[in-house]
């Protein structure tokens, strides 16, 4: 992909290749390991994030933009059927921004369910009735990836602040109750705690040019599923 197809556009060619990741993460998931990404503009001032959705190599100023994978690799098997695409399309929208490690992980189990269901947040008990395991079956399936509902939860709440926090004219009080939390101090100790900056602080240190356009996907989407959530409650 060289850069004349993108020019002063850099969110568009990531979000182009973090999908193209995401397609190949699904198709192959843990068996087409990503051995590097090269990026045809240099390194931008969120570099830094650019590890959370691309897992492998990353270098900047290369000739082209590109992904690459082992030929040997490409010819392992592929097992999707039509259910497994509908939901991957169905969730591919989120992904695009917060990354997801596995279909099968009891704590990707918990974050799609607590996307779904936002901003309501429920706790332990009535995520583990929704995803028909016991309490202790979710506590140990989680305990044994290395963490816990309650770091899940904050898990995802924290990259869901992230995202929030890109719009410079969402009120904190607004993104603190969507996140379930009981007022704006609380959810900016919270923050802090998640981060090492409070909310404020870490909105005035992102440039402009970062805030919006990377992140226009997931916003959008979370948009148009609060607005038909609503809708079906306005028809019953």
């Amino acid at each position: 992909m060289p850069p004349a197809f993108y020019p002063d556009r850099l969110f568009l060619l990531e979000g182009l290749m973090r999908g193209l990741f995401l397609v190949f993460d699904w198709l192959h998931p843990g068996r087409l390991p990503v051995v590097g990404f090269d990026f045809a503009f240099p390194s931008p001032n969120h570099a830094s994030e650019f590890g959370r959705a691309f897992p492998g190599l990353i270098r900047f100023s290369q000739p082209i933009t590109s992904m690459w994978v082992k030929t040997a690799d490409l010819r392992t098997p592929m097992y999707r059927d039509d259910a497994a695409v509908r939901r991957f399309l169905g969730g591919f929208y989120r992904y695009i921004v917060i990354p997801k490690s596995s279909d099968h992980l009891a704590k990707e189990q918990v974050r799609d369910y607590l996307l779904q269901v936002s901003p309501l947040w429920p706790e332990l008990r009535q995520t583990a009735k929704a995803l028909k395991k016991s309490v202790s079956t979710l506590q140990r399936q989680l305990a044994n990836e290395g963490t816990s509902f309650q770091n899940a939860k904050d898990t995802l709440r924290r990259d869901l602040a992230i995202v929030r926090l890109a719009s410079p004219a969402e009120p904190l009080s607004k993104i603190a109750s969507e996140l379930g939390f009981s007022d704006s101090a609380v959810f900016q100790r919270a923050f802090k705690l998640w981060t090492g900056s409070t909310p404020g602080t870490y909105r005035m240190r992102r440039p402009q040019s970062d805030r919006d356009p990377s992140l226009r996907v997931l916003q959008d989407a979370t948009e148009k599923r609060r607005t038909a959530k609503g809708a079906g409650s306005a028809r019953r």
